[in-house]
C-alpha cells in the first residue's frame, strides 16, 4: 500500500497514447495506489532528435481522453529546448519534497537508462517502477538504481506502428481507445487517410 504522499509519474512523448501506456498505467495504479498520478507528456524529447508529430494540444487531448482519472502535467511542454527527464525529476522533487516519486517504465526503456541524460543523478531521486511481462525477467541498468517491478502484459503495439498504419490508411481500432481513434480521425492527424 502507497503512502498518502506517494506520486506515480509517467512520462512519455505519447505520439499518440495507445492502449499499451494505458494498460502498464492501470496495472500500476492498481498495484501502488499512489496519492496522485502525473502523467507527463515530453515537449522536445533529445533521444528522438525531432520535434512530436502531433501538437502539445493534441496528445494532451488524447491523454486526457484515455486516462481520464489522471492529472496532465505540461511541465516539459513549456520548457525551451531539449527536454531532460532529470531536469524534470528537479522541478518535481522541489515541488514535492517530501514525496514519495515513482517513475513508471517499461522494462525494454529500463534496462537502457544508461543512456538517459544524468541517469545517475535521475535514479537517486525516485524509484522506478518496472513493468514485465510475466515469466520475463528485469535487466537493471549499471549502478544502484532502487526499482520495484509490476506485472502486466501490454499488447505489443507502439506509437511508430500506429502513425505508419495511419498513413496507410489501416484501421488502428483495438490498438488505441476508441475515443482517441475518434479524435485522431475528427483532427486528422498523423497523415489519416480513413479509419475503418
Amino acid at each position: 500500500m502507497a503512502t498518502p504522499s506517494t506520486i506515480l509519474l509517467f512520462g512519455g512523448t505519447f505520439d499518440p497514447v495507445h492502449n499499451g501506456h494505458v494498460d502498464m498505467f492501470n496495472a500500476a495504479t492498481d498495484n501502488i495506489k499512489p496519492a496522485r498520478a502525473l502523467i507527463i507528456p515530453a515537449g522536445s524529447p533529445w533521444q528522438k532528435g525531432r520535434l512530436p508529430f502531433a501538437s502539445a494540444a493534441d496528445r494532451i487531448a488524447m491523454l486526457s481522453l484515455a486516462l481520464p482519472t489522471a492529472t496532465i502535467d505540461n511541465r516539459e511542454l513549456t520548457r525551451d529546448g531539449p527536454t531532460y527527464t532529470v531536469d524534470t525529476l528537479r522541478s518535481l522533487r522541489a515541488e514535492y519534497p517530501d514525496a514519495n516519486l515513482l517513475w513508471l517504465i517499461g522494462s525494454d526503456s529500463f534496462s537502457g537508462l544508461d543512456s538517459w541524460h544524468d541517469a545517475v543523478v535521475m535514479a537517486a531521486m525516485v524509484t522506478f517502477v518496472v513493468v514485465r511481462r510475466a515469466h520475463a525477467g528485469v535487466v537493471p541498468p549499471r549502478g544502484n538504481v532502487v526499482f520495484r517491478e509490476v506485472v502486466c502484459a501490454p499488447p505489443p503495439v507502439s506509437s511508430t506502428d500506429i502513425r505508419n498504419r495511419l498513413s496507410r490508411g489501416e484501421s488502428i481500432r483495438g490498438l488505441v481507445p476508441d475515443a482517441v481513434c475518434d479524435y485522431i480521425q475528427q483532427h486528422r492527424l498523423y497523415n489519416t487517410r480513413s479509419i475503418p
